[in-house]
């Protein structure tokens, strides 16, 4: 059995992907046209020389959200996502979205129409359980986070096996995140059962220490890439077993890591991080064109680790975070 075949059948857990970011390019060049929007016919992806971070935020700026701009093109995305996921063998996946104004509905009828989408792609594909994430922008000011929690506790309330958590999300260079901390710590406060996820030292560029130390005072479940964590700080998160998502194709594709075999998976592999807290996950598989399969089979690579070791950690990783 070859790679990528013995990887897809592997019953994998997804906790890191961002909805409009996990539209393969195909479904999206087929949304624009029932919707009569038009596209380039060549698109800056991954690849392209000199593409950065910054060209992965432009994608969702200037090309995917000039598609998704209302219910009907939301409800498409999510239920082709989850299909796709399903397809690719996953059993349990955690989508997130930043709520957003889109014509002819507020941020409450995005986070509507997100669960509604859910719902329904899970009747359609019932081999798979899916959770929603609501994403908090760290640019957003503080009144919109407030908005944001609310809904995601008014809508975990009201769906309870749907809406597990919020998000925190953003172009790591467009600042910190101090301004969301009554935010999210009255997240913490009114809804102890809601999962905190923060996008944790993205880049390179030094963030302060006393940043750092806020997001992990704020007790996040997990945090999302850790790829410029300093030491002592990663020997804090050790300690505390603080769960990584890992997206391999994302960081290296996206020019924040040099190589796979650069990659601090490995690092984290070897110094005896707590396995079952290091999770792969694909952030946007749309945009970085490699699915969960791929990314264990990258990672197999990487590690230098048997199959069966492989199929171990899948498994260490469903039993600890699928619900």
């Amino acid at each position: 059995m070859d790679e990528l075949t013995w990887a897809k059948n592997l019953a994998k857990t997804e906790l890191h992907a961002h909805i409009n970011g996990s539209i393969g390019m195909p479904d999206l060049r087929k949304l624009a046209d029932l919707k009569g929007v038009h596209l380039p016919a060549e698109i800056a992806l991954p690849g392209s020389a000199g593409f950065s971070l910054d060209d992965v935020f432009a994608l969702f700026s200037k090309t995917i959200y000039s598609v998704v701009r209302d219910a009907q093109a939301l409800q498409f995305v999510v239920e082709h996502v989850v299909a796709a996921f399903k397809r690719d063998g996953v059993r349990y996946l955690e989508l997130r979205s930043t709520p957003k104004s889109l014509e002819g509905m507020d941020m409450d009828g995005y986070v509507s129409t997100v669960v509604s989408a859910i719902s329904k792609a899970m009747s359609e594909n019932e081999t798979i359980r899916v959770k929603f994430l609501l994403s908090v922008d760290r640019r957003h000011d503080p009144e919109t986070a407030s908005t944001i929690v609310s809904l995601a506790i008014k809508y975990a309330n009201l769906f309870p096996s749907i809406v597990v958590g919020v998000d925190v999300c953003g172009n790591p260079a467009c600042g910190g995140i101090k301004h969301l901390v009554p935010s999210l710590s009255r997240l913490k406060l009114d809804a102890p059962t809601l999962k905190l996820v923060i996008h944790f030292a993205e880049i390179e560029t030094p963030p302060e220490e006393d940043e750092l130390l806020t997001i992990l005072s704020l007790n996040p479940d997990r945090l999302g890439h850790c790829t410029f964590v300093p030491d002592h700080i990663m020997a804090t998160m050790r300690a505390r077993k603080i769960p990584i998502e890992i997206c391999l194709s994302s960081n290296v594709v996206g020019g924040t890591v040099n190589s796979f075999e650069a990659h601090h998976l490995k690092q984290l592999w070897d110094s005896g991080y707590p396995r079952e807290c290091l999770i792969l996950c694909t952030d946007d598989v749309g945009i970085f064109c490699s699915d969960l399969s791929n990314e264990y089979v990258i990672a197999r690579r990487v590690l230098g680790v048997s199959r069966e070791v492989m199929e171990e950690w899948a498994q260490l990783v469903c039993d600890k975070y699928a619900r």
